[in-house]
């Protein structure tokens, strides 16, 4: 119990002069005052808490009289991020976890758009289907034994069932990768309609988040073969130079040697790409001081002194292998130069993509269309939550070459996405620092 502290609540006939009367002749001081009428009073310094608390209750102001008792939350939540979430005071969450804290023997049942198995409050609680085997890797739908064990007619249904594909993989990220797909086929068919962009967006960019949590996770020690399926299933350039990165940060050298022959090299900045990481992946297995023969010299010089994207990393190794110097108001070249970069023809059948650089970027993106992306367009920027930062329109007899400026807009990551002739054309990520 408290012993300097008294609550209580005032008939309604009580007039201001009148408490404020019985305040000093009590000489009790206010500390706070609740909305529902209590007040909280402390007491004079070396007066008996019970004393007062008998005389006060003897006036005819007082309806409401208590002591304050000293208590404690029975549950306490551990969770680091508890604080920033608003809605769990809102419900109450907290008073009702002194009640009880669930039971593992009750099973709720999800209707929704995936689930994200990895999520740290989910660790643990997700119900696992008994009558089925476990999946060789837990988060890996894929990895069962291909039989219906329980005989209900869903084969490796462990985690649940997917109802919308017919598929064992309730997890986010395939569930919002198909429905990203789904509704830009949508939009090829109703070009015009504005809620088919956004809610396609907003899919777009969940299966992002979801992609940027698996390779956060890996980096930070978590599943690597989870997030290199995931890499995998996108199957774009963008994903598979992420999992050669990824190989690289786990020193998985020779894993690395694989995924960056599979990345596809359809322009000459590819071929710089693969040029200057062929250098540097010989450079990572080396067991003593690398060094570089004449032609990996001169290649890393001529991709350093270009407007390549790639000329940061070619003067990296430079830097660090022999010791060069790079001045960058002598090496930079000035916007002017990169608004106009060269239309490079593509290595090989692929269909031409744009060229999209520097990535990341501060202040200032250029976007370099293919030569035969004809007809009028917009180059629209988005953000995480799908809504729309820019819109840039394409005109018909436009210089293929686009200077963005991006200053504007907070640092994170967006979707630029090209439109042309109501067709999505590109879709890509850029990183605003």
């Amino acid at each position: 119990m408290d012993n300097k502290v008294l609550t209580l609540k005032f008939k309604s006939g009580a007039s201001e002069q009148d408490i404020v009367s019985f305040e000093a002749t009590h000489r009790l001081k206010k500390l706070r005052q609740a909305i529902t009428g209590f007040i909280d009073y402390e007491i004079a310094p070396l007066h008996d808490i019970t004393s007062v608390h008998d005389r006060l209750q003897k006036s005819a102001l007082v309806e409401i009289l208590q002591y304050n008792y000293m208590g404690h939350l029975l549950s306490t939540p551990n969770d680091p991020l508890f604080p920033d979430q608003w809605h769990l005071n809102k419900i109450m969450a907290d008073a009702a976890w002194d009640i009880t804290t669930g039971s593992s023997n009750i099973v709720v049942a999800v209707l929704d758009t995936g689930i994200e198995w990895e999520h740290p409050d989910l660790d643990g609680v997700i119900y696992l289907n008994p009558g089925e085997d476990a999946w060789q890797t837990p988060f890996n739908p894929s990895t069962g034994n291909g039989v219906d064990n329980d005989g209900n007619g869903f084969v490796d249904d462990w985690r649940g069932w997917n109802f919308l594909d017919n598929n064992n993989n309730t997890g986010e990220y395939l569930t919002a990768k198909n429905s990203a797909a789904y509704l830009a086929s949508q939009m090829a068919t109703y070009p015009q309609d504005m809620e088919l962009k956004a809610a396609w967006a907003g899919q777009y960019y969940l299966k992002n988040k979801i992609i940027d949590w698996f390779l956060t996770n890996a980096m930070e020690g978590g599943s690597l073969e989870d997030a290199i399926q995931v890499l995998h299933s996108e199957n774009n350039r963008e994903a598979l130079r992420l999992a050669y990165g990824l190989f690289l940060h786990r020193n998985l050298y020779a894993r690395a040697d694989t995924a960056l022959s599979a990345i596809p090299v359809v322009n000459k900045y590819d071929e710089d790409f693969y040029a200057v990481q062929q250098i540097n992946l010989a450079r990572l297995q080396s067991e003593e001081g690398y060094a570089l023969s004449e032609n990996e010299r001169e290649t890393l010089k001529v991709v350093a002194y270009s407007q390549s994207p790639e000329r940061g990393h070619a003067r990296a190794l430079l830097s660090f292998l022999e010791g060069y110097t790079f001045d960058l108001e002598q090496f930079e070249l000035p916007a002017q130069a990169l608004a106009s970069p060269p239309v490079l023809p593509a290595a090989s059948v692929e269909a031409p993509q744009p060229l999209i650089f520097p990535n990341p970027t501060e202040d200032k993106l250029f976007v370099s269309l293919p030569g035969s992306w004809d007809g009028t367009g917009y180059i629209y920027l988005y953000d995480l939550l799908g809504r729309l930062q820019l819109a840039i329109p394409l005109a018909a007899d436009a210089v293929h070459n686009v200077e963005i400026d991006i200053s504007a807009l907070p640092p994170g990551i967006y979707a630029l996405c090209i439109e042309m002739q109501h067709q999505l054309r590109h879709q890509s990520k850029v990183v605003k620092r």
